[in-house]
């Protein structure tokens, strides 16, 4: 049955030049190719970014102005915002799961929700859950988490990162907001066992990940390879450790390998080693892939499914990634792609790809096949997640409690700033 459904984002999700944004633009698609209405609802875009996406999406498009912290209300709001956001830089506390969501949204979400009817409403993001609480009880909530964001500190210290800015809650927040919605979507099978875990067996878990067309790109005749992402110290780290340990080693047996680096983590590297070429960011992907003979994703933490492998996979790429840069993706290593930790394995496999042609296509056609099952399964899977009978998940959006054995599990991983 048709259904109307809204997506609420903080994200321009066109041109979808970004994993998170090309994450929501798939879903958009996804759920458009399941015979729904799919309209569009975001969280301060700026003009030019919702009339982008207006001329693609049409006129089920509409926003919500930004506005500037000083003009914000209440403006306490503000001010503890502001100094929040110094204190995570500095690797210090984690802010309430309702952080990053401003409080003037709530009267114009109440008043989008009013005059339009919706059948169901996806938000992205556990951090704009509060948008949720504007929709009435026929009406299925879906949050699409995108990532766990408890505990997210730790796994970053642990590869001695110290220095980072990005969302990141407690065990007890991120259960509140999670608890907002009917449904929760958990991108990839380890994430979705953590929420059930989290949320009790009362909450509908279901995962979908992400999907990516398979859209081959020809064999380039060159030593070219190419890692792409954002400036998330993650990859920022993974990408540096791939410079240090492995590249040299690849340039000694393969003289003529560069690395090519794009996205917009190029805003932020600045390598001296000769062979590596700065990209920049890239209004299509392909472009990227396109030059590519084997694709790269060093990544030693972090969380979430890695959008960057999958689109290497849908391209058609020779991939070579660590376990957790293919986390959620693991059944495909050795067939769609080589799976390496150790620096010299991991220089290893590029360098096998590099100068075996026939190995790189094989490995490369196996891809293909596996990214055609893969978003098969994950259709069936957001089918299943509009298809939920909401009405026999409902919870209380303001539960604040953990189950018992979780709690005493775990506690509180990031302590908040007065804590």
């Amino acid at each position: 049955m048709k259904k109307r459904i809204l997506i609420i984002t903080d994200l321009a999700v066109f041109p979808a030049n970004a994993g998170n944004k090309t994450r929501v633009w798939a879903m958009m698609n996804n759920l458009q190719r399941l015979g729904h209405e799919v309209w569009f609802l975001g969280l301060g875009l700026r003009e030019e970014e919702v009339a982008a996406l207006k001329a693609i999406w049409g006129e089920h498009v509409h926003n919500l102005p930004a506005l500037r912290a000083r003009h914000a209300r209440p403006r306490w709001f503000a001010l503890k915002r502001f100094l929040t956001d110094r204190l995570i830089a500095r690797g210090i506390g984690a802010p309430d799961v309702d952080h990053w969501y401003w409080p003037h949204w709530d009267s114009a979400i109440a008043d989008f929700a009013s005059r339009h009817a919706f059948d169901a409403v996806m938000v992205e993001y556990v951090f704009f859950s509060r948008a949720l609480q504007h929709f009435g009880k026929d009406v299925c909530k879906i949050i699409d988490t995108h990532d766990v964001y408890t505990g997210r500190r730790e796994k970053l210290k642990a590869r001695k990162i110290k220095r980072f800015y990005q969302y990141l809650t407690r065990a007890n927040e991120e259960a509140r907001g999670l608890n907002r919605a009917d449904v929760v979507i958990g991108i990839q099978e380890n994430e979705s066992k953590f929420f059930r875990q989290l949320l009790g067996p009362a909450k509908c878990v279901i995962t979908v990940g992400h999907t990516v067309d398979p859209q081959t790109v020809p064999y380039p005749a060159t030593a070219d390879i190419l890692f792409l992402g954002s400036p998330y110290s993650a990859n920022v780290d993974g990408v540096t450790y791939f410079i240090e340990k492995c590249f040299p080693r690849i340039r000694v047996a393969v003289p003529g390998a560069r690395l090519l680096i794009a996205g917009s983590i190029c805003r932020v590297l600045r390598p001296g080693m000769a062979g590596i070429e700065l990209l920049g960011e890239m209004d299509d992907v392909k472009d990227a892939y396109a030059r590519a003979a084997v694709v790269i994703n060093p990544v030693l933490a972090g969380t979430g499914l890695k959008t960057k492998t999958i689109e290497a996979l849908a391209f058609g790429c020779p991939l070579v990634s660590t376990s957790c840069g293919a986390e959620g993706l693991q059944d495909a290593a050795g067939s769609a792609f080589r799976l390496a930790d150790d620096p010299a394995d991991f220089a290893e496999g590029v360098i096998d790809l590099l100068t075996m042609p026939e190995r790189a296509t094989a490995y490369a056609r196996n891809a293909v096949k596996f990214i055609e099952q893969w978003n098969s399964d994950q259709l069936k899977a957001l089918n299943r997640v509009i298809s939920t009978n909401h009405e026999k998940n409902d919870t209380d959006s303001d539960r604040l409690d953990l189950p018992p054995e979780f709690a005493a599990q775990i506690g509180d991983l990031c302590p908040s700033p007065g804590g």
